[in-house]
């Protein structure tokens, strides 16, 4: 499935936006603020898009927060949620997201020691917008 059917308003484009701002700042759980809101109102395709954003979110949060089983937790339903959506919706391109995201989730397994994932500036995924928000 491609982009969600309808679109979104300007106000809730700039919450998605500001969501996608801090999420490439690595403000995971800012981001998750950022777009809980807009995901609580949200109806439709996008409800579920937007679940599986807030979940990479805060599975990134957990990781870098030495909660391996959270992060281990959230990542595969973050994945299963957004892999609906390729190759994009609202404008975020999730062909470059999900692969980065599944070779995180093979490294954060419950069984891992955190000290021996590396997750920096280099390796956390960072979120591309490739069409207008919509």
């Amino acid at each position: 499935m491609t982009d969600a059917a309808s679109p979104l308003s300007e106000e809730d484009a700039g919450r998605l936006l500001e969501g996608v701002r801090l999420f490439n700042q690595h403000r995971f759980f800012d981001a998750h603020d950022a777009w809980e809101d807009l995901w609580t109102e949200t109806r439709g395709e996008k409800k579920l898009f937007l679940q599986g954003l807030i979940q990479a979110a805060v599975a990134y949060y957990h990781a870098l927060n030495a909660n391996n089983a959270g992060a281990a937790s959230l990542l595969p339903r973050a994945i299963d949620k957004l892999q609906r959506y390729t190759p994009s919706c609202c404008g975020i391109d999730l062909e470059s997201l999900l692969p980065v995201l599944r070779e995180h989730a093979i490294l954060l397994t419950p069984q891992r020691d955190l000290r021996e994932v590396i997750l920096d500036e280099e390796t956390l995924p960072s979120l591309t917008i490739h069409t207008h928000i919509s």
